[in-house]
């Protein structure tokens, strides 16, 4: 069996020059609805992002990485978009997500020893 856990945490990002307050409010609630879209993608069994996943815990070469890196971007981003990201913000979100779900199911594949 295969599992992906991503926890949210409340962050709070000193940016400069200052940000709008409200413009800060707007994006923390954009990753925050981001998060929810990926997490509800992992949950769908047999879901294509999880088969993109379980495939991570092979022996791949970096280029086959890049390849699945590649198609879990598509997936997360294309999910993003129907879930009414912002298309401007969509592409940083997606790395960011893409980032998380590739480190921690490395993580768990690391620490069950498989």
């Amino acid at each position: 069996m295969f599992y992906v856990m991503i926890e949210f945490l409340p962050v709070h990002l000193e940016l400069s020059p200052p940000v709008d307050p409200q413009m800060e409010d707007k994006t923390s609630e954009l990753f925050v609805q981001a998060g929810m879209i990926v997490d509800r993608m992992e949950s769908i069994p047999n879901s294509t992002i999880n088969a993109l996943l379980k495939r991570l815990r092979k022996d791949l070469s970096d280029l086959e990485r890049d390849a699945l890196r590649e198609r879990l971007q598509e997936e997360i981003s294309t999910a993003l978009e129907a879930g009414g990201i912002p298309p401007s913000m969509i592409r940083t979100i997606t790395k960011v997500f893409v980032n998380i779900c590739m480190r921690s199911t490395q993580i768990v594949y690391d620490e069950s020893g498989e």
